[in-house]
């Protein structure tokens, strides 16, 4: 990348970021500095344990206090006072601070001394989740790395977060005027039980440098293992809720075996009801608030919470603590377990409330207190203390205090004032000593477990004798800023500064390649251009040159400038559009530094360094803007500053010539203030006359020098094929040239020369034309073998471009694919195309027969470059655009050619030259060594005569032909095996013979020709041979006119007509008749005749009558008939006479008293009876009586007084007995009596009467 990447999100406030917190390098008097700060933002209460971001709503100049809004309900703390002021362009006061401006979106930048802020690359971002998982489960995310992003998931279990890297994936949004907003931190969940995320896992990740906490939990059962946890909330941005560095609300959630240092917030971890913490190393936390603890155990949260073994050390919290505002031990929380963890340079483990179980924690040189299990409001009478080593063990966190609860076998350093603790325990290891009296003087507790080493546990948190547990992760985690590459040592392109593999990794194995081949009487093979004339097994050993790697000096061509004013920038990956200040109409050259930042370019003539600005010495060149390659850049050997601009004029421009060779000057980047010059000194140099517009730049074998290849042509004569190779080494230019004269020979020839990647190629674009006249014109393209060890070309191949007499199809730009094994031409004139060839045979026939045209425009063509990315770049003559082919490695279109794929700047063109490099600028071959094995078979050409007879035609199996005349015939093929194979056929034809006889006949027909009976008509064919012992075929044209039968069995009723006779009883009836076409007929009547039936029956019934025949229920007489169907099919008539006799019945309705005789009985109570006898149609009658039977009442009454007035008749009785007899209400009998009671009651009857 160019310069350094900045992120709005980090809004650092006024010079007060160190690389991890915020700090205070100089106090400011705000209202001497004069400035107002309104709309200026404040990091308020910095220092207290909830900071808060505002905006400043008001402030007049110098005025100390201003006015912010909204304001939080605990508000600002006296006791912190501390803020920051940020966010206002006038506090830029200090190098890459930044200031970003919401109303205009502007940016400013305070730039490095020395910088130019337009040379760096700015990033903004506003952020937001990479990754959402809403209402899913089993989602796995593993291998990622997050920058300036994170996740979010809800509503889901079974999420499952492995192996990733969350580098700056939160931040506040007060930078862009957003203060209320929490940032959108790393989160299991969201508020809410609907938004829950349970069961899931976070294991292996590092979070670092994040802006408000690392992480959120919300649900149940879930894991964060094994994680690194860096610079977590640097800022102390604004939370929702207490600031902590990992915010969980949740139940039975885990932190286990993580890492976590330098965070700023008042507690790291909020942990969640029945939580468990343990095996975590934790230091250097709370920076930047007050009050805190590593581990903040609450109320709510202490239950049922495990918290153990875990290494905390040098913080200024305390390490662990119970602690909640509020008097009762109930508040504060109670039954939690805080047993073998180790608080070194800590403020100590602080213990609130009650029931608790605190074993085997080792605490020493702690701040105040170690250990400090605090006696308030009657906290810990019943929490379990044992076992615990402490410099300072006491119920006040400052000064010594007996401890409360149930205690025993603790070491305390209040205790033993002459014992100095280091003397009982390895200050380093945490180990006990040996003989350490702390050793087996620890109890054995049920519920909390330890391994014993001897008889009995050792006090602290570590047994002597007994490995200690292991705290923190177990991996290296691999920290921002990334490094991008190979990462594996034993791939071929390793990049030992590499930290994160980026997939790039090429091994070489030792490839063994198997080709099997059949070839006929000899194989030439290629690998090693051997041939063969006997089958066997043959091997050679090659370099395999094929794979490569993006070159790491591929940075040094991140800039090109070319064509007019037209400029790309790789540096971001793609390229794009940039300005320079060179106008050429053909060569050019750029060149960056290892970062990617452009140092200066050429066009051959003018040097322009990155400012774009020619420098002082690099005007006057002896390049050309009309030369092909008019200059290439190379960096010399072994320096770091020092670069060759070699330059060519331009032979076929038809501009005055001055110079006519190649020439080279040196630029030192020292020079000019870092900017550049050329040396005075080396400016144009001569090396050789008399060159063409081609320059090739290969990388020597030893990776270190370069060969710089011309071709010598004279102007006017045509004599040359001369390539005079230069080697350039640390030394400088050697000049004494490899010399190869091989290939046709050239004169006055535009067009390029470009090595491939692996260095083992060379192409050469040849292109001569005068006017129109052909014998005018050179159109072909070169290919040679060159030697990057020796310098030397060899094995020429040339292929033409036939000049097609509108200067079209004339080649100019040449380049190979990134794999060396596809060659790419380009034509200049329009109409222009490109050229693709196959280069893997090695074979120039193979080679041309490959050629493929990719594109072809009416536009005109330019060079083609292989770029920084593997890309082949196009330039397009007076175009605003140049093409692209994305992916040079495939044959055939599927390299993907796009002739407009990346835009220029306005106002700059594409002309016909693109920068030119050396060959592996940008590629990094691999070289492989790799076995071919040839499996050879060769097989023999063959002859074969057959002589054959035949009859009327034969088709030859040979060849598929068929013949009907006698004859000799010879076809020539190629045989199973590829060879050549003659077949001769001596043919005979011989004719068949043919006899067609017709014939009728009545059910069957013997015919004699084969003794076969027939009795189906049709066309018979008997097939014989004959005298020449071909087909005699006979055939019989039969007509068989069958005898019919007909069968008809017919069941009727009564009677049946049939062939004009009535037939009245069953029986087989048949008649035979002849039939039209002469043959006879018989029909056969099988018949059944069923009579009808009829039935009569008269019926007397009382009432109704249910006819069982029809089911049907009649009520009253008279003659009833059914038609139905008999159980034969035939007609059944049932008749009824029915005769309907009614039945009676009478009712009678009767008072009578005590009792009443009906019919013969006696009824005394009343109701309805009834009695049935038969009337004289012996239909049934029926008599109802309803009765009522009212009773006779009577009452007896005793008296002493002898003229007793009875009531009953109003008279005096003087009577022993009186009965007074009348009717009652019911008209029956009422007797009332009276007895006088001085006689005896035996004798009343004998006195009484009316």
């Amino acid at each position: 990348m160019l310069g350094i990447w900045y992120w709005f999100c980090l809004g650092y406030p006024n010079g007060s970021y160190n690389g991890f917190e915020l700090v205070d390098p100089s106090k400011f008097d705000l209202g001497s500095t004069g400035l107002n700060v309104s709309g200026a933002i404040g990091i308020m209460n910095v220092g207290s344990f909830k900071t808060f971001n505002r905006q400043i709503t008001s402030h007049s100049a110098n005025d100390n206090f201003f006015n912010y809004n909204p304001v939080p309900s605990n508000s600002y703390r006296d006791k912190h006072h501390n803020f920051y002021l940020e966010g206002k362009l006038d506090f830029l006061d200090q190098a890459n601070e930044w200031f970003y401006d919401t109303t205009s979106k502007t940016l400013y930048l305070f730039p490095e001394d020395g910088q130019n802020p337009n040379g760096k690359i700015i990033k903004g971002k506003v952020q937001d989740y990479a990754i959402n998982i809403n209402n899913s489960n089993n989602v796995s995310i593993s291998n990622l790395y997050f920058f300036a992003t994170t996740f979010l998931a809800k509503s889901s279990s079974e999420i499952s977060i492995t192996n990733c890297n969350f580098s700056y994936p939160n931040c506040s949004k007060r930078m862009i005027k957003d203060f209320l907003s929490p940032p959108n931190v790393s989160s299991l969940g969201a508020p809410g039980n609907i938004n829950k995320v349970n069961n899931s896992l976070i294991s292996k990740c590092l979070f670092e440098h994040t802006d408000g906490e690392a992480l959120r939990v919300y649900g149940d059962n879930n894991l964060i293992e094994n994680c690194y946890m860096r610079f977590i909330d640097y800022s102390v941005s604004e939370l929702p809720f207490l600031m902590v560095g990992v915010y969980i609300n949740g139940d039975s959630n885990r932190f286990i075996q993580n890492t976590v240092h330098h965070s700023t917030a008042s507690a790291f971890i909020a942990p969640g009801t029945s939580p468990e913490f343990a095996y975590n190393e934790v230091y250097e936390t709370g920076f930047l608030q007050s009050d805190g603890s590593v581990y903040q155990g609450t109320s709510a949260t202490v239950q049922n919470s495990n918290i153990h073994h875990n290494y905390i050390h040098d913080t200024k919290k305390y390490a662990l603590r119970f602690d909640a505002p509020g008097g009762s031990p109930g508040q504060a929380g109670q039954y939690g377990k805080m047993h073998h963890n180790i608080a070194v340079r800590t403020n100590g483990i602080m213990v609130k409330g009650n029931h608790h179980y605190i074993c085997h924690n080792t605490t020493f040189s702690s701040n105040k207190n170690g250990l400090i299990i605090l006696d308030e409001d009657n906290s810990n009478d019943s929490s379990y203390i044992f076992n615990n080593f402490s410099e300072k063990m006491s119920a006040h966190r400052a000064v010594q205090a007996s401890i409360p609860g149930i205690q025993s076998n603790n070491w305390n350093g209040y205790s033993h004032p002459n014992t100095n603790f280091y003397t009982l325990i390895d200050t380093v290891s945490y180990l006990p000593l040996a003989n350490s009296s702390i050793i087996d003087s620890g109890i054995t507790i049920s519920n909390i477990p330890h391994q014993i080493h001897n008889t009995a546990p050792d006090i602290g948190a570590l047994e002597f004798g007994v490995i200690p547990w292991g705290v923190g992760v177990n991996w290296n985690p691999i920290l921002f800023p990334w490094v991008l590459g190979c990462t594996d040592s034993i791939a071929t392109n390793y990049d030992p500064n590499a930290n994160v593999d980026d997939g790039s990794c090429v091994f070489c194995g030792g490839d063994t390649n198997y080709t099997t081949v059949s070839a006929c009487d000899s194989y030439t093979w290629p690998v090693n251009n051997q041939t063969y004339t006997t089958s066997g097994v043959y091997d050679t050993v090659f370099t395999n040159t094929s794979n490569y790697s993006i070159s790491p000096s591929a940075k040094e061509g991140y800039n090109w400038c070319f064509g007019w004013s037209a400029g790309l920038d790789f540096s971001s990956g793609s390229p794009v559009a940039a300005i320079c200040s060179l106008s050429t109409s053909e060569g050019c050259a750029s060149i960056s530094d290892t970062n990617g930042n452009l140092l200066f370019y050429t066009d051959g003539s003018i040097v322009w360094n990155k400012n774009h600005v020619s420098m002082p010495n690099g005007i006057g060149l002896t390049g050309h803007f009309s030369s092909s390659q008019s200059a290439v850049i190379v960096k010399k050997p072994a320096s770091t500053t020092n670069y060759y601009i070699f330059t060519l004029d331009g032979i076929g421009s038809g501009y005055p010539i001055t110079w006519d060779g190649l020439y080279y000057s040196e630029v030192d980047m020292t020079l000019n203030g870092g900017l550049g010059d050329v040396i005075a000194s080396t400016k144009n140099t001569p090396v050789v006359s008399n060159t063409a517009e081609k320059i090739a730049v290969v990388k020597h074998d030893n990776g270190t020098d370069f060969w710089i290849v011309v071709r010598l042509e004279d102007y006017n004569v045509q004599n040359s094929n001369t390539y005079h190779a230069y080697l350039l080494d640390a030394s400088g230019l050697s000049t004494n040239p490899v010399v190869s004269n091989v290939g046709p020979t050239y004169f006055h020839t535009l067009g390029y020369l470009k090595a491939s990647p692996d260095g083992t190629k060379i192409a050469a674009a040849n292109s001569r034309f005068i006017g129109v006249n052909s014998n005018n014109v050179t159109s072909d393209v070169n290919l040679f073998d060159f030697d990057n060890s020796t310098g030397v070309l060899s094995n020429p191949m040339t292929f033409d471009f036939p000049f097609n007499g509108n200067n079209g199809n004339v080649p100019y730009g040449v380049e190979f694919s990134p794999n060396s094994k596809v060659l790419y031409v380009s034509s200049s004139e329009s109409p222009s195309k490109i050229t693709q060839f196959n280069l893997q045979s090695n074979d120039q026939t193979q080679i041309d027969n490959s050629r493929v045209t990719i594109y072809q425009s009416n536009t005109g063509g330019g060079a083609l470059q292989l770029g920084p990315d593997a890309k082949i770049y196009a330039a397009l003559w007076g175009e605003p655009n140049i093409g692209v082919i994305n992916d040079p490695d495939v044959i055939g279109t599927g390299c993907n050619y796009n002739p407009s794929q990346v835009n220029l700047a306005n106002g700059t063109l594409s002309q016909g030259g693109l920068p030119v490099y050396y060959n592996s600028m940008f590629i990094l071959p691999l070289e492989c060594d790799s076995v071919e094995i040839l499996n050879l078979t060769i097989n023999n050409s063959t002859n074969d005569t057959n002589t054959l007879s035949a009859c009327d035609f034969y088709q030859w199996g040979v060849n598929g032909q068929t013949y009907n005349t006698s004859g000799t015939y010879t076809y020539v093929s190629t045989d199973s095996n590829g060879c050549t194979n003659t077949d001769v056929l001596n043919l005979t034809i011989n004719n068949s013979t043919t006899n067609t006889v017709t014939q009728t006949d009545c059910d069957s027909y013997t015919w004699n020709i084969n003794s076969q009976t027939y009795t189906e008509s049709g066309i018979y064919t008997y097939v014989s041979t004959n005298f020449n012992g071909c087909i005699n075929t006979e055939i019989l044209n039969l007509t068989i006119n069958p005898s019919t039968s007909s069968n008809q069995i017919t069941t009727e009723c009564d009677s049946f007509y049939w062939n004009g006779s009535t037939y009245i009883s069953s029986g087989v009836y048949s008649i035979v008749f002849t039939s039209t076409n002469g043959c006879d007929s018989t029909a056969v009547l099988d018949l059944t005749i069923n009579p009808s039936t009829s039935n009569y029956s008269n019926q007397t019934v009382c009432d109704s009558y249910l006819w069982p025949v029809n089911n049907q229920l009649y009520t009253s007489s008279g003659v009833y008939v059914d038609v139905n169907t008999n159980s034969n099919g035939c007609v059944n008539r049932d008749t009824l006479n029915l005769t309907i006799n009614p039945s009676t019945s009478s009712t009678q309705t009767t008072t009578e008293c005590d009792s009443y005789n009906w019919n013969g009985s006696n009824y005394t109570s009343s109701g309805i009876y009834s009695i049935i006898f038969t009337s004289t149609t012996g239909c049934d009658s029926t008599a109802f009586l309803v009765l009522n039977i009212n009773p006779s009442t009577s009452s007896v009454q005793t008296t002493t007084e002898w003229n007793y007035l009875w009531p009953v008749n109003n008279q005096l009785n003087f009577k022993r007995c009186v009965c007074r007899i009348s009717t009652n209400a019911n008209g029956c009998v009422n007797t009332d009596t009276l007895y006088l009671t001085l006689i005896p009651l035996q004798e009343y009857s004998k006195f009484c009467r009316v």
